[in-house]
Parts: C-alpha cells; sequence; structure tokens
C-alpha cells in the first residue's frame, strides 16, 4: 500500500499544487486508516505454564507453583500486566508488572505460594492492558504432593516385609507386616496415625509352625462388619494342603481365629504379598496367590475365604513364581484388578458381575518391588502406585474403559538402598504408602502419604531429619546429633509443640534425649528432656523462640543430644536418614 501511494505521489510531481495537496491528503488518509487497523490489536498470550487443563503440574513442595507468561503485543502499546488466583471466588493480585510504558511483549516468572495442594485444581487469570483490559482464565491441576518418607517401625535385628495398612470406622490405625526371619506376623495400634509411639501389639499374632516347609507369610488387614481383621497363612506342617487364617481386634487383643482350606493336592505354600479382599455385587470377593504353581485364585462368597466358588485367575505363563501384589477396587460399577503378571509387568483386568476383560500391561518390568490399586474417592479417580529398582511410581485411571495416565516419580531410595512391597490405602482424605526399606541396614517399615500429614495438617515442612552420632564411642555421654530445622508453612502462629523419641536401636530414649532449640542456629536453648514414655513437651512459645512466638514462615533450628549412648558401636546409623521422633503441634 506505501508502495502504490508512493508511486501516486510521483506522478503528481510535476502537476499542480493542489494536486499535491491532494495527494498528500490521500495519503495522510490512507495512513491514518492503516494505523488504526494495527492500534486495535489486542495483546495475545504467546505461552502460558501452566497451561490451561494441564494436570500433574510440578509443585515446589512447601512453597507453591511457579507460573510463567509471556504476553504479546502486535502494536506496542502494551502497558500492564496482572496476574490474579481464585481465592474462593475471590479474584487476587499476586503478581502486577505495573506502568510498561508500552511495549512488543512482557515475560515473567512469579511463584504463587497459594497454590501447594495435593491433588487440587486452581484457577489464574493473566490480565493484559493497551487501550483496555483483555482477561484470560486458565485452570489446572497439581500432582500428588508427596511428603518424606516417616519410619512407622524398626527392628535393627530382623527383616520386616509385606506391610498392609488400615483405618477403621472407629479410627483406629493398624499396620500389620511378616517378620521374615522368623516368618512372625505382627501389628501395631494406635488411636492417633502416627506408629512410632505405640508399642508393638501381640508381637506374634501367630508364629509360624516348625514344619517340613518355610512358608512365605501374608500379614494383610480389611474390615468386616465394623471390625478389624487380619489375614495371614500357614501350610502346618509341610502338607499339600494350604490354609489362610483370620482373627480380629477386640479392641485390646486378636481373637476369633478361624481357619480355611486354600488349595490342596498341588505344592500347598501361599507366598509374598499375596491376598486383597473387596465387597463388591452383595459377595466378598478375594483373590488369592497361590506359588509354585504359579496362580491366583478368585474366591466369592458371603465371608472372605469362605465362599466355595474357585476360579484360576488368569496367570499369562507358567515358569515358577510368585509375589503377583494383587489389589482391586471398584469404580463407576466395575472391579478394577491390578497385579503384577508372571511375565514381570503391571497388568490390569475388570469385571463388571459377570465377565472379566483383560486390559492389558499398564508397564512392563516392574520386578518385585510392588503394586497395588486405590480409589481416590475425592477426586473419583484410581491411583496405581508400584515400585521399580529406581523407586516408586503412581499413575491416575479416570474411568474403567480408559487408559492410564502417564507414569510420576514420588520416591527415590538412598542410593544402595533398596525400597520395596508398597502398599497403598487412602486414609484421613489422602494417599498413604507403607513399604519395606533397608536404609538402616535391616528392612524396617516405612510411610509416605499424600499430601504428608506434617506439612499439610501442621503446617509444618520438615528441611532436614538425619541423626547422626559423631565419632561416638560405646558408652560415650552428651553425643550431640545434628542439626534439624522445620519452617512453619501454616497461615497461623505456633504456640506449643510436642515432640515425642522412639529408641534408636540399643540406644533407650527413657530419660535420655534432651533436646536443644534456636531461632538462628547459633545460640541454644535447653527445652527439656525427655520423660520414662519418651514424650518431651510441651514446649511453649517462650522457651524455643526467647518470647517469641513461631510465625509464619520462620524457622525453627532443633538439635539432639544423647545423654548416655550406651554399649553400641560408633557407626551406628551414621548414614540414617529416617525419622526417629514426630512432631504435633496444638
Amino acid at each position: 500500500m506505501v508502495e502504490k501511494i508512493k508511486k501516486m505521489v510521483e506522478s503528481k510531481k510535476k502537476g499542480f499544487v493542489s494536486g499535491i495537496i491532494v495527494g498528500m491528503l490521500v495519503f495522510s488518509t490512507l495512513m491514518l486508516a492503516y494505523t488504526t487497523i494495527v492500534s486495535g490489536a489486542s495483546p495475545s498470550i504467546v505461552y502460558a505454564s501452566p497451561d490451561n487443563g494441564d494436570t500433574f503440574v510440578d509443585v515446589w513442595r512447601g512453597k507453591g507453583v511457579n507460573i510463567t507468561v509471556n504476553v504479546s503485543d502486535g502494536d506496542g502499546d502494551l502497558n500492564q500486566v496482572v496476574l490474579k488466583w481464585n481465592n474462593s471466588g475471590t479474584w487476587n493480585t499476586f503478581y502486577d508488572s505495573g506502568a510498561l510504558g508500552g511495549v512488543s511483549y512482557h515475560n515473567h516468572t512469579v511463584l504463587n505460594t497459594n497454590f501447594t495442594g495435593s491433588w487440587e485444581e486452581y484457577e489464574y487469570q493473566i490480565c493484559a492492558y493497551d487501550t483496555v483490559w483483555t482477561n484470560t482464565t486458565y485452570s489446572f491441576t497439581t500432582e500428588y504432593v508427596w511428603g518424606d518418607p516417616v519410619m512407622v517401625y524398626y527392628n535393627d535385628e530382623k527383616n520386616l516385609y509385606y506391610p498392609s495398612i488400615l483405618k477403621n470406622n472407629t479410627n483406629d490405625y493398624f499396620v500389620a507386616w511378616v517378620n521374615w526371619d522368623d516368618y512372625d506376623v505382627e501389628t501395631k495400634h494406635s488411636t492417633t496415625g502416627f506408629f512410632i509411639t505405640s508399642s508393638v501389639i501381640n508381637a506374634e499374632i501367630d508364629t509360624r509352625n516348625q514344619g517340613t516347609y518355610n512358608t512365605n507369610r501374608v500379614a494383610y488387614l480389611y474390615s468386616y462388619n465394623g471390625k478389624c481383621y487380619i489375614a495371614y497363612t500357614d501350610d502346618y506342617g509341610g502338607s499339600d494342603i494350604a490354609y489362610y487364617y483370620t482373627k480380629y481386634w477386640n479392641g485390646s487383643e486378636w481373637v476369633g481365629k478361624t481357619k480355611t482350606e486354600l488349595r490342596s493336592g498341588i505344592d500347598g505354600k501361599a507366598f509374598g504379598d499375596g491376598v486383597y479382599v473387596i465387597y463388591y455385587y452383595g459377595e466378598w470377593h478375594t483373590v488369592i496367590e497361590r506359588g509354585n504353581d504359579p496362580a491366583l485364585f478368585w474366591h466369592h462368597g458371603s465371608f472372605p475365604f469362605s465362599g466355595t466358588g474357585v476360579q484360576k485367575q488368569n496367570v499369562l505363563s507358567a515358569y515358577n513364581d510368585y509375589n503377583y501384589y494383587p489389589s482391586l477396587a471398584i469404580f463407576e460399577g466395575k472391579l478394577v484388578f491390578v497385579f503384577r503378571d508372571t511375565e514381570d509387568d503391571l497388568h490390569w483386568q475388570t469385571y463388571d458381575g459377570v465377565n472379566w476383560v483383560d486390559k492389558g500391561d499398564i508397564e512392563l518390568d516392574i520386578g518385585d518391588y510392588g503394586c497395588k490399586v486405590i480409589k481416590d474417592p475425592v477426586n473419583n479417580q484410581l491411583v496405581v502406585v508400584y515400585g521399580k529398582s529406581d523407586g516408586f511410581y503412581y499413575r491416575i485411571l479416570t474411568s474403567p474403559d480408559g487408559s492410564w495416565s502417564s507414569s510420576h516419580k514420588f520416591f527415590t531410595p538412598v542410593s544402595g538402598k533398596v525400597a520395596k512391597h508398597l502398599y497403598v490405602q487412602y486414609i484421613d482424605h489422602r494417599l498413604t504408602v507403607v513399604f519395606s526399606y533397608n536404609l538402616r541396614g535391616t528392612y524396617d517399615i516405612y510411610m509416605i502419604s499424600a499430601p504428608d500429614y506434617m506439612s499439610e495438617a501442621h503446617g509444618v515442612l520438615q528441611q532436614y531429619n538425619r541423626i547422626q552420632f559423631p565419632d561416638a564411642t560405646p558408652n560415650q555421654q552428651h553425643v550431640n546429633s545434628s542439626v534439624f530445622y522445620f519452617k512453619n508453612i501454616d497461615s497461623r502462629t505456633i504456640t506449643e509443640i510436642n515432640i515425642t523419641f522412639a529408641d534408636i536401636g540399643s540406644i533407650q530414649c527413657e530419660s535420655n534425649f534432651k533436646l536443644w532449640g534456636s531461632t538462628d542456629n547459633s545460640s541454644w536453648t535447653d527445652l527439656g528432656t525427655t520423660d520414662a514414655s519418651g514424650i518431651l513437651g510441651p514446649i511453649n512459645s517462650g522457651t524455643w523462640a526467647t518470647g517469641m512466638n513461631w510465625g509464619s514462615g520462620e524457622i525453627r533450628y532443633f538439635k539432639l543430644e544423647i545423654l548416655d549412648i550406651s554399649d553400641v558401636p560408633e557407626d551406628l546409623h551414621n548414614t540414617d536418614e529416617s525419622f526417629i521422633w514426630e512432631i504435633t503441634l496444638e
């Protein structure tokens, strides 16, 4: 257009002055029209992260989500960019560029500290101003935000395998496992959910029968008629008959032992993590693993393990293997069955009350680390957790007729250590995973949850939990551990804490642990010594912070002193990064 105008003006150079004036007026008019068209361009969003509809958005745990925007304006008069988030129906600003003076684009990344939730949907708005405001709304869903591994129970002399966990409708918490060295079934019970402080209840629910075979036990917890039941196995004498046994918790102990024949005529062992029970379509459906056959059997009947119908459930090949880690979940009217198949793959099937449908593999070559599926009722989706050689992963399923999401890693064991036999339940509005982990040498029971009990429920972000004894010799006194510290990530002020310790191997915590507190990791205040129960507290704000409350965003440092290390080798737990305590807030 400009070239055309130029030519038109050139053609008038030798004409009358009035012609030149006309040409100039035409040129001005055309340019005015052209300029008006450009100035009407609205700002556009070239890039936004998270994008609209994104899921599994990364959360900087305890801090929030990074929001990145790139806003462009074709006519270069972009003057302001504002970012807002939807705070329960009200749009609040979390970034304002201020006056930009008329630019072609604006890039910025800002941390929104409100976006910390685990699998939570958030909305934010990009507001750009040139001559008018242009507002665009985005929504996204955060990932499941997992906490740190917390020790549930340890035994420095035994290996603890195949844990399961349950919260009954009586608000009692139970965790069970197999003592692999003795083949005993052991449990712990708690009314608070923090298992570290409760003693082992009936450490030997049942001891292994001293028969011909060593039986690989199962410890599986489930609810029936308002009671917590535990199922376990034994061959009782090495015959070709395997039995499942059950007991229930009467409020103070495990009672009511029953015995059900699992299978006869074939090598009777029942291996590993091999049972799962669920109530579906008026019947109890029980999947039971049989080792050395190999097979998964499906029982259904009026009570777990008592059904007369037994069907062999879709084993893909027949070499000697075990540890299928079967699990069942009800989703949109169908029973979803997930297990590790004999080809070492994570596999799934569905059942509609009449027919089983094989759905194929979810992931190949997961190894003998465990897998379990559970329903997240709040977000109405299934979550499968599974282990591999390098750590733990999860995927989600939003329809039984759909496909699983991509995998997302949520835990990596310490280099040279192994975590396995993971098991998941939905407890206290969170996913709770228990597993075996040889962080301390032998395999102990640990727990991870999403969201983390500590950061979500109490507003405390754990920063460091390494307990290490510097060059301690046997019977040495006044041995300080490494410093650990916490940050208050809640909106409230913390005025009191209670800390409970557990024994560290052969080091007894009874009146033996002293805690020091500091606000700056330099000047320390004596916070007291554990009592006969290992409890230290309550500690009020006047002692740990020299009169100051523990405000939001502030850090408090703690240092543990062992008054008498007792007769233990100097290298005890010199690489231990596990919890040996718990913290609750008042």
